[in-house]
């Protein structure tokens, strides 16, 4: 499992984030406190909110390029 933090800074850059995360067969899930959403669910990750600091949560192995391609939305 790989975890990363992100954040959406509008409703496009969560777009952009669904439709990368769709191309791939991980399992991914995103965190925001008790709450965790279907990282491929469009409705659930903007549920979630935007300029707020998520976990994002990608099971399975061989997710280096699908990170590399979410650079965007990850943050320190």
């Amino acid at each position: 499992m790989q975890t990363a933090k992100i954040i959406f800074r509008s409703v496009a850059d969560a777009e952009r984030f669904v439709s990368w995360a769709e191309r791939y067969p991980n399992h991914m899930d995103i965190q925001c406190g008790n709450r965790m959403v279907d990282a491929k669910s469009l409705l659930g990750v903007i549920g979630l909110g935007v300029e707020r600091k998520l976990n994002l949560k990608i099971y399975g192995d061989g997710c280096e390029e699908l990170l590399n391609n979410m650079e965007f939305c990850t943050v320190d």
